[in-house]
């Protein structure tokens, strides 16, 4: 993957957050994204649903009795991962990382 495609990645996931605080999203958005993004060569279900179940949360469960999965993917950690495994410069990998993680765009980086 390229920048400006992980960038189209995180603007894509961006125009479809609930709130502005979001940091997760669905797996029907996430498939629409994905398939939105790679038109010419869609990714297969499969892949796109392992791509969904890496990523997503564990949770407390409702009887506060052990950890499930959250039924939704953490978008900032999905982002992240592609910008680490692509084939793109180190100091662009640190560069992209942190406008990733600046989501209000006061130039610094804000906890999750």
């Amino acid at each position: 993957m390229s920048i400006d495609s992980i960038k189209s990645l995180a603007a894509r996931i961006n125009e479809r957050k609930v709130n502005s605080q979001a940091t997760t999203i669905s797996y029907q958005i996430f498939r629409e994204i994905l398939n939105e993004e790679f038109q010419k060569r869609p990714a297969p279900e499969h892949l796109i649903q392992a791509l969904f179940n890496r990523f997503r949360q564990f949770k407390l469960k409702d009887n506060s009795e052990g950890i499930e999965l959250a039924s939704e993917m953490d978008n900032i950690d999905f982002l992240l991962a592609m910008d680490i495994l692509s084939r793109i410069p180190m100091d662009h990998k640190i560069k992209l990382m942190f406008e990733l993680c600046d989501n209000d765009d006061d130039g610094c980086q804000n906890p999750f």
